[in-house]
């Protein structure tokens, strides 16, 4: 006999797991946005944003239709119809992880997430890094924020911060 409850029960574990990785990303999350902030000021915030991105089509239905027609000829009629015009884009969602002062923003790198837990993927400067639980993930974060990319971000930061001192220096003169 097919045992639901037990099932049931493995639904609530599973449940209680995700909801102890959402409070450690949510912890590491607050605990690098501290450390940034005695480094780069009160102004600095991060996000995870939903975006979109531009992509086009042509050339990867074109290679996917190909590719299958070497195991199921395609009728030249459905290929015609399914293929799109060489300047057809598709809109494709992601989520950004980003640090913003001010007005300012700089997407550190695409995050991808299923079901709020690990693993956590980071895609950012030609990597994927792959977080499976709080060390690699912790791992993961110190990694891209030695990036250049984050580099040339933190340096901007850095460059509006020394200009909005200097500033309130002024005027409080």
């Amino acid at each position: 006999m097919v045992d639901f409850v037990k099932a049931a029960n493995d639904g609530i574990k599973a449940h209680q797991n995700v909801a102890r990785e959402k409070a450690l990303i949510a912890r590491t999350l607050q605990d690098l946005l501290d450390q940034l902030r005695g480094q780069f000021g009160s102004e600095l915030s991060v996000s995870l944003k939903k975006r979109t991105r531009k992509v086009k089509v042509g050339t990867a239905v074109d290679s996917a239709l190909d590719a299958l027609s070497m195991f199921t000829p395609l009728p030249r009629m459905t290929y015609q119809s399914v293929k799109p015009s060489n300047e057809s884009q598709l809109d494709v969602p992601y989520t950004a992880f980003s640090i913003e002062w001010g007005e300012k923003s700089w997407e550190l790198c695409r995050w991808q997430q299923e079901g709020g837990g690990f693993p956590i993927k980071l895609r950012y400067d030609g990597k994927e890094v792959t977080c499976r639980d709080q060390r690699t993930f912790e791992g993961g974060l110190v990694d891209l924020l030695a990036s250049a990319s984050a580099g040339e971000a933190f340096a901007a930061i850095q460059s509006l911060s020394a200009n909005a001192k200097s500033s309130q220096q002024s005027t409080d003169s």
